[in-house]
């Protein structure tokens, strides 16, 4: 069964998607190598995010557009670990870091917005708009440590 023609052409099926999902690491890999495990890591995050792409947005969308959505992703990442780790040492509260993780979200989106048509960040992310995302999180719940309730 095909997809539905979107704006940048064709859009993989699941079953092109989750084939390459199975084999993203394999590829990064074979890539880059396994000498520098932040280069790996790099490469695996930049493939996905195309997957993503492929899947939500088309085969053909801009490669100006893909890098400014890896570059995006690479600060998110960057800084969701400096943030976990801030959690993990307690030199952040959870409500904090639910706070910072949500202004994160939105800087993100912002800055993604600049670069990528507004329509194309809410179907790539799944959100509804571009000016109200947020993420799930639940502040009491991180600041139980994680306990089961």
């Amino acid at each position: 069964m095909s997809e539905p023609q979107a704006r940048y052409g064709r859009r993989l099926t699941r079953v092109e998607y989750d084939q390459r999902v199975v084999r993203l690491h394999d590829q990064a890999l074979a890539e880059v190598g396994a000498e520098s495990k932040e280069a790996l890591n790099r490469r695996v995050r930049e493939l996905e995010s195309d997957l993503e792409i492929d899947r939500q947005l088309g085969v053909d969308f801009p490669e100006a557009q893909r890098e400014a959505v890896r570059r995006v992703r690479e600060r998110v990442a960057a800084e969701q670990g400096r943030m976990s780790v801030k959690l993990l040492l307690r030199r952040i509260t959870g409500r904090g870091y639910a706070q910072e993780m949500q202004n994160l979200v939105e800087r993100a989106v912002a800055e993604l917005s600049e670069d990528v048509d507004p329509r194309d960040v809410m179907k790539l992310l799944g959100i509804d708009d571009t000016k109200t995302a947020a993420l799930p999180i639940d502040p009491n719940r991180i600041e139980d440590g994680f306990r089961e309730d």
